[in-house]
């Protein structure tokens, strides 16, 4: 579902602490992190 996927992409942003951009929507922040 887009909704989730907007969802995810907020959730992302609120724990990363960065911009949710739609590439890192199914990219965990864990894997971002070297």
């Amino acid at each position: 579902n887009n909704r989730s996927d907007s969802d995810a992409s907020i959730n992302l942003q609120l724990f990363s602490g960065k911009p949710a951009n739609p590439a890192d929507t199914h990219i965990e922040p864990t894997l971002e992190e070297p």
